[in-house]
């Protein structure tokens, strides 16, 4: 108990910590706004704002890191509203970088080379969370990329040698380090450009060459979805727009034998998932597009149904893209009591007038209340607790999906026998269930059902990709294999 107490009085300290420095960094940032505005900005004053930020983000970094993992330090850091800590820096050195460019303090080129690079990230980060990228679409990233860092290296003869930077001393004397660190800013950016540039090229290296242009089809027709969705209004579009992917679509799906894609050998090829993934997203937006064209309006007496599925199926939307880190299951439950009245009002699985008679609309209502539905299950499956006496079943899934990311990550083909391995402590964790429920030692059904049943599906789903991927080989190929490994990691390394 008292090593809990601990650690919660130390998540308070340093969320307390972050808070203070998020407020440092806005007060910074609205002087320097104030000093874009007046004449009266100076190189001095500049500066010391600049070493201030310098100080914060150091002060950052320890948060970071006595918050642990780098995916604690994100919740740790970030969680306080719309901004961040991050997000305020990325205001700051702009203003920074644009006033030392025309005052010569540093090269021209400085200035739009951060914002090119703050924009590549961005959009970086949205295709790695969206999974719509292509092989063309990263190569025209990666030349950009390659082009600011050639851009950079002509930087270097304005940056300060390494004696320069050891020989200054105190506070008033500073600024071959601070140019430094201005040099250092854009480094920075530019290695977490191509480390989740390295990840994407990894996660498309996954996919099977021969599914690679479906993949790429399937991002266009995604993407065309899209902008036919954005628009909001059944009159905003065709039907014969929607019509033509959703054949297009058909035709990509027919190409599939017993729901597989197959080599010219029958085997099956690495990247179902993502593709029919991918598939299964535009099949859910085509659905969702004509369902707009079937809007019930006028006198239709299921109108004020089709509203308040509308209502809450925006409200369900709302929930899960901002609330979804803050969000309790509690909360959930009156939309689910609101969801269970209408979907009482079907008799016999159709929604019927005041007559008894079954009015038009079955289908837009229909598919509104099973998108309802799923989004409830998403939200829980994302904030569900786990019981305590669950908690050696969570670990152990989690465990086992962090090494099975792992081993996809890295390419790595596993012999049989270790493919084995997973298999049985998969299996040794699914006996676990009794009528398809994990219970505790007490013989009743604790909480946390929904997230280890779709931790074990993911894992088995994993393991399966993993068998699909890897060969029949034998011992001493194996080891060879591995040495060949390690010998080339040690050349990476050196």
């Amino acid at each position: 108990m008292n090593t809990d107490k601990q650690e919660e009085d130390k998540a308070a300290q340093e969320t307390r910590s972050s808070e203070d420095l998020l407020a440092r960094l806005k007060c910074i940032r609205e002087k320097l706004l104030g000093l874009r505005k007046g004449p009266s900005s100076t190189s001095k004053e500049m500066g010391r704002l600049w070493r201030e930020v310098s100080e914060i983000v150091r002060a950052l970094a320890v948060v970071r890191s006595s918050a642990g993992s780098s995916e604690d330090s994100a919740d740790v850091i970030g969680g306080f509203g719309a901004e961040s800590p991050e997000a305020v820096i990325e205001d700051i050195v702009p203003m920074f970088l644009q006033f030392w460019s025309l005052r010569g303090k540093v090269s021209e080129n400085m200035y739009p080379v951060y914002v090119k690079l703050a924009k590549n990230k961005h959009i970086l980060e949205q295709l790695l969370q969206t999974g719509l990228f292509t092989k063309a679409l990263l190569k025209d990233i990666e030349q950009q990329l390659e082009s600011i860092e050639r851009t950079m290296h002509s930087f270097s003869s304005d940056r300060p040698s390494q004696t320069a930077r050891t020989s200054v001393t105190g506070t008033g004397n500073s600024t071959g380090r601070n140019l430094d660190a201005r040099y250092s800013l854009l480094e920075s950016k530019l290695v977490a450009c191509q480390s989740i540039l390295g990840e994407l090229k990894e996660l498309l290296g996954t996919i099977s060459p021969f599914l690679l242009p479906i993949h790429a089809r399937l991002v266009e027709i995604k993407h065309d979805l899209q902008q036919l969705l954005a628009r909001r209004s059944a009159h905003a579009f065709s039907l014969a727009e929607v019509q033509m992917l959703q054949d297009e679509l058909l035709e990509i799906d027919s190409a599939r034998i017993d729901g597989s894609y197959l080599g010219k050998d029958g085997s099956v090829l690495p990247g179902q998932a993502t593709v029919i993934w991918l598939m299964e997203q535009c099949y859910e937006d085509t659905h969702e597009l004509l369902a707009l064209r079937e809007a019930i309006d006028g006198e239709n007496p299921l109108r004020p149904i089709y509203e308040s599925l509308v209502r809450i199926r925006t409200k369900l939307d709302h929930l899960e893209k901002v609330y979804r880190y803050t969000f309790r299951c509690d909360d959930l439950v009156p939309v689910q009591e609101e969801l269970g009245e209408i979907d009482n009002q079907r008799v016999d699985g159709k929604f019927i007038d005041s007559t008894g008679q079954i009015p038009e609309g079955q289908a837009v209502l229909h598919f509104l209340l099973h998108k309802c539905y799923r989004i409830v299950y998403k939200i829980q499956s994302m904030t569900e607790p786990v019981s305590e006496s669950l908690l050696p079943i969570y670990n152990q899934l989690m465990t086992l999906r962090k090494c099975f990311l792992e081993l996809r990550r890295w390419k790595v083909k596993l012999a049989m026998r270790d493919l084995t391995m997973y298999q049985i402590k998969l299996a040794i964790i699914d006996n676990k269930r009794v009528d398809g429920k994990f219970v505790g030692n007490d013989g009743e059904v604790p909480e946390g059902q929904g997230i280890l049943h779709e931790l074990l599906s993911e894992c088995y789903h994993l393991q399966a990709e993993l068998q699909q991927n890897s060969e029949e080989i034998d011992d001493d190929d194996f080891d060879d294999s591995e040495e060949q490994e390690d010998e080339e990691d040690e050349g990476t390394d050196a």
